[in-house]
């Protein structure tokens, strides 16, 4: 037997209190709202981003430079851009993980922008030379798994499961890369064949990292914390996982719509 007091119960048989779920998820929606929202910001940046860097060189400054030697100079500028992109998200990205968790009470947006728009221009290449509609569905079936696998961290009860399976997954990446090393120079067709499995080991494993991932959030969320950098960093690993999901659906969806050509 026990008694209900609304936001806890009390056991008869040894007097614990245990508090209600309804308490903890209550608690909880706050920090969940809000890196759902810095996820959902950064996405659209990093959309706007690639669409206008991509509209730009491919209409006001093309690239292609074997119909027009002109051309060259606007190649070696989206070059460069792609360069120094590349630069800047490696900086971010290490200023995102070493400073959002310290315990800063200011939020501190702009490495997170920063990094959502130089990966926008890493990804506007995709938006140059890429039909719309194969970007469109392919956006559309990166989300819908990545919702699915947010569901399934969010309900995710024991966490050492899932932490011995990317051990494991981890280990099978890694043993048939160095295979797949050795194999490029012995006997290319298995290689390529490798190949295949090792990125398939890489979209189930970061599939498994997104319900980590998310986890994370749901364990955060219940400590009863409601900070922004926390919800940002939190953002900040759920929008890596996005973007290397979307890659590999892309990836996918390409190869499907070529065959039906």
């Amino acid at each position: 037997m026990a008694n209900n007091y609304g936001e806890y119960t009390v056991r008869e048989s040894d007097g614990k209190v245990v508090y209600n779920e309804k308490r903890s998820e209550t608690a909880s929606a706050p920090l969940i709202g809000k890196t759902f929202l810095y996820l959902t910001i950064g996405l659209l940046i990093t959309a706007l981003t690639s669409a206008v860097v991509g509209i730009l060189f491919t209409y006001f400054l093309p690239i292609d430079y074997s119909e027009n030697v002109e051309f060259v100079g606007n190649y070696v500028a989206y070059f460069g851009l792609l360069i120094g992109s590349m630069i800047v998200l490696l900086i971010m990205s290490f200023v995102l993980n070493f400073t959002l968790l310290r315990g800063n009470k200011k939020a501190n947006f702009v490495p997170f922008v920063i990094y959502t728009i130089c990966m926008g221009i890493m990804l506007s290449s995709f938006t140059m030379f890429i039909e719309w509609y194969v970007i469109t569905t392919s956006i559309g079936i990166t989300t819908l798994i990545f919702a699915l696998m947010c569901l399934i961290g969010y309900k995710a009860k024991r966490m050492s499961g899932l932490v011995i399976s990317l051990c494991g997954i981890s280990s099978g990446i890694f043993t048939l890369f160095m295979f797949w090393l050795i194999m490029s120079f012995v006997a290319p067709g298995i290689a390529t064949a490798i190949n295949i499995g090792i990125s398939s080991l890489m979209f189930i494993y970061m599939m498994l990292i997104t319900i980590f991932d998310m986890a994370m959030v749901k364990k955060f969320a219940a400590s009863g914390t409601n900070s922004s950098n926390v919800a940002l960093y939190l953002a900040y690993r759920l929008y890596v996982d996005f973007i290397y999901i979307l890659i590999r659906i892309l990836r996918i969806v390409l190869i499907l719509f070529a065959r039906r050509k």
